[in-house]
């Protein structure tokens, strides 16, 4: 595709904080999305139903992290789900938690309140980042509207790339509600962060020839195969080493119950 056809692609021009998530969403070709709407997240809602993206409404924020997480162990692509203010936001922690143990990509849109009444014994209200903060890779909260590309890209980067992870986007409902004018350059996500694993790293060479070493000098040594070999793609890495060195395999549940061939 060429530069012209991306550009063609994006939107631009005044919009709101919600519907600037659901273009960033939409462009980085997200599968069916699952939460409970509130007022805070509203105009995001309102965007998704005029783009046509699949968004399924869950009675509980909770089933809502479970089905991101298994949408991301069943594709290696990050799962959405969002939930409303207070209650509703602190509802993803279980799935998250659940996301952050296995390695799962999650993108968690939580609502939070307008940012001129904070603190003013608002429904729902309570201190909902320090609740989520423990539960993500990394929580990121949007401080302003023009932001909210940016703050999206760099969420699916964290949640892609080194150890996978679920990243939460705190907005605030000042900010999902509030307008910006977008230039159609700011609507780009990087292709390499859409799915796991993204921007591989790589042990040290001294590393690798140790564990050779250990590998060539054991006795009956045998491979234990974890969900990483599904996150990282290993298959075919794996099976020529352990046929090569004749080394027997075994996985765990994780390996097994997201296929792995040496389950």
């Amino acid at each position: 595709m060429s530069d012209s056809d991306h550009i063609s692609n994006r939107p631009a021009g005044r919009m709101n904080g919600g519907r600037a998530l659901a273009e960033m969403l939409r462009l980085a070709d997200v599968g069916p999305m699952f939460g409970m709407g509130g007022f805070q997240l509203l105009p995001f809602y309102d965007a998704l139903s005029r783009l046509g993206m699949r968004h399924f409404l869950i009675n509980d924020e909770r089933c809502g992290a479970f089905a991101a997480e298994a949408y991301a162990r069943v594709t290696n692509r990050p799962g959405v789900c969002d939930g409303t203010l207070g209650p509703g936001a602190t509802n993803l922690v279980t799935g998250l938690i659940e996301g952050l143990n296995a390695g799962s990509p999650i993108i968690a849109l939580a609502g939070d309140t307008n940012r001129a009444h904070s603190w003013k014994n608002m429904t729902q209200e309570c201190r909902q980042a320090e609740i989520l903060r423990p539960a993500v890779k990394e929580l990121i909260r949007v401080e302003l509207t023009s932001r909210v590309p940016e703050m999206l890209r760099r969420a699916f980067a964290v949640a892609t790339s080194g150890r996978p992870g679920p990243v939460l986007l705190d907005v605030p409902e000042d900010v999902c509600h509030g307008e910006h004018d977008f230039a159609a350059e700011d609507f780009a996500i990087d292709p390499s962060t859409l799915s796991v694993p993204a921007r591989r790293i790589r042990p040290d060479r001294a590393d690798i020839a140790r564990a050779a070493g250990l590998i060539a000098h054991a006795k009956r040594p045998l491979i234990l195969v974890g969900g990483g070999i599904h996150l990282s793609a290993g298959y075919e890495a794996l099976l020529s080493l352990a046929e090569a060195v004749a080394i027997r395999s075994r996985s765990d549940c994780s390996a097994a119950i997201r296929g792995s061939p040496t389950s």
